[in-house]
């Protein structure tokens, strides 16, 4: 079953309310949340939600502001989380911080295939820590983070990454404009 609400201004308050048939839910697959104006508030009612449901395997938040609070309480359910396999939460105004908290339950958690965390405000720290993470999960075999701007010194830890985890098929760390979001989820 497909839930799609882009663009329907549920916010936190039906954020809150949707958590709350997802603690309780087993038929609902996959769910867009994108453009619904949920901040970090909705976002953590959902977090706490994700920790318990076993049904949900795709879910789309983006272009949500939700930041680094919401993307670090996401990224705790992950280690609870073994059903979701696909997690698009590009344009959030993720920075390092929250980049950092999602790595580390990547490199905890064995379920999720495809992370899209593009045009988020994600530097250096943030993309060297997910490069790591990816040393270590051998489930991924998507990370989409393009328009991240990284250093040379992360560039070459993307390319030592491809040496050696074999289960990542597509990264991109990529400066680019023109993005079509529905192409790989």
């Amino acid at each position: 079953l497909f839930l799609n609400l882009d663009s329907n201004a549920i916010k936190d308050a039906g954020a809150a309310h949707l958590a709350t048939a997802l603690r309780s839910n087993s038929t609902l697959t996959s769910l867009d949340l994108s453009r619904t104006w949920i901040t970090h508030v909705g976002a953590t009612h959902l977090a706490d939600a994700l920790q318990v449901n076993s049904s949900l395997t795709k879910l789309k938040m983006q272009v949500n502001q939700f930041g680094d609070v919401g993307a670090t309480n996401l990224a705790a359910a992950l280690h609870f989380n073994s059903s979701l396999t696909k997690l698009d939460i590009s344009t959030n105004a993720i920075t390092d911080a929250g980049a950092t908290h999602l790595a580390t339950a990547l490199e905890v958690n064995h379920s999720l295939t495809r992370l899209d965390i593009r045009d988020n405000r994600i530097r250096n720290v943030g993309a060297s820590r997910l490069i790591a993470a990816l040393q270590v999960n051998t489930s991924l075999t998507s990370l989409v983070t393009g328009d991240m701007r990284v250093a040379e010194a992360a560039s070459k830890m993307a390319i030592a990454l491809l040496e050696s985890n074999t289960s990542l098929t597509y990264l991109d760390l990529c400066l680019s404009t023109h993005h079509q979001t529905n192409a790989l989820f």
